[in-house]
């Protein structure tokens, strides 16, 4: 390495594989360099020890997030060959692309998980954007596109789960956008519950905090079809102020109370729109409003459209 000027770092990732950190304050990696290198490396190894390895290098990066992309692309191709000895022996070079499904590796899986836990928005967002960003260069088919993103929604209600946070309202939206297979609306999907968290986490929950906004959250998923619930009234049956319990609410849910009741009150309308069971002004009791013209109001600013149009749409 010393006659590329390279600083380098070998560890060990398993029993049999062994990755190389190479690291230069200046510019490197052009001109077939890491191809060189790799080559230089496996000649050395067969030299030295009589076999000769798979030494295959990644992809010149920067940061940390960059070392996990630069070895999730080494391992890749290694991958790529061991399946193709096994099991494509007469599979043509140019056919590789194909083989490649979505990119979503564990590591990063596991980088972003942490990093929405303690709120870590930045960060979150750009491990959302590159793992965008290289699957956007895949040209993956539209249902491997929707199993990305689905996996992704299901990592962002793992967290929720293990943040003991309500996970019903943001599953059933997901699923919604899922069922009109947008891929645009659900990535956007993605993004916005990854960023409630990571705003939640901001604030300095305590346990009884926690506590209490939990008992706020599950009154409000129970009765959110009752025209009566308000802050008011949560505050009156938990005996806080009403900008207390307005507080707690975001800091448990990362939304406020009126946007989370609306958004429980739309979803319920959406699925009995779909039904066709009922009329608008009988729908519009059964989601928690007194006057219908509030109810088409709220429907029209949260769905874009007007409820008659969505269930005409949803024929």
């Amino acid at each position: 390495m010393n006659r590329h000027g390279l600083d380098y770092e070998l560890f060990e990732v398993t029993h049999a594989d062994k990755a190389l950190i190479l690291s230069s304050d200046g510019i490197f990696g052009q001109d077939g360099m890491m191809e060189q290198i790799a080559s230089d490396i496996a000649e050395e190894i067969d030299q030295t020890c009589g076999f000769q390895p798979y030494v295959l290098s990644g992809t010149v990066e920067k940061g940390l997030v960059g070392i996990s992309k630069s070895y999730y692309a080494a391992n890749e191709s290694l991958q790529y060959i061991l399946f193709s000895q096994s099991h494509l022996p007469a599979l043509q070079e140019e056919t590789i692309p194909n083989i490649v499904d979505y990119y979503y590796p564990t590591d990063w899986e596991v980088q972003l998980i942490n990093n929405l836990k303690i709120g870590n928005l930045d960060t979150s967002m750009q491990i959302l954007y590159e793992i965008s960003a290289e699957n956007g260069k895949r040209d993956l088919a539209e249902a491997s596109m929707i199993k990305l993103v689905s996996l992704l929604m299901e990592t962002m209600l793992r967290v929720l789960h293990e943040l003991n946070l309500d996970t019903g309202i943001y599953a059933k939206q997901f699923a919604n956008k899922a069922k009109g297979e947008n891929i645009g609306e659900m990535w956007s999907y993605v993004y916005e519950v990854g960023t409630l968290i990571c705003e939640r986490n901001r604030y300095s929950n305590t346990t009884s905090t926690i506590e209490v906004g939990s008992r706020l959250l599950e009154y409000v998923n129970e009765n959110y079809t009752s025209a009566d619930v308000s802050l008011k009234q949560l505050a009156e049956i938990f005996q806080m102020s009403v900008s207390k319990a307005s507080k707690i609410f975001k800091e448990v849910t990362g939304i406020n109370f009126y946007d989370y009741l609306c958004r429980l009150r739309m979803e319920m309308a959406k699925e009995l729109l779909r039904e066709r069971s009922c009329g608008i002004d009988d729908i519009a009791r059964r989601v928690g409003y007194e006057n219908v013209y509030s109810f088409k109001r709220a429907f029209a600013r949260y769905e874009g459209i007007k409820p008659d149009e969505y269930m005409d749409s949803a024929m």
